[in-house]
């Protein structure tokens, strides 16, 4: 899966760490996280079971569809 498309589904419909999309798309998932693109920090000292889109997953998405167009 591309990293975009983990980064799209973590904008507008956050999966959990443990759910089947995230298993199914493992690699791809890991990746986006260690680039900084989707994280489960919820603030600075505390971590959800989700997975969110970071300020800089949404600036790369939004580039993405910029040179899409």
């Amino acid at each position: 899966m591309d990293l975009l498309a983990v980064v799209e589904k973590a904008w507008t419909a956050p999966f959990r760490t443990k759910s089947d999309f995230a298993r199914e798309n493992a690699d791809a998932v890991a990746a986006a996280a260690c680039r900084g693109l989707i994280t489960t920090s919820v603030n600075a000292t505390d971590h959800g079971r989700d997975w969110l889109v970071t300020p800089d997953g949404l600036a790369s998405l939004w580039a993405a569809r910029r040179i899409a167009k």
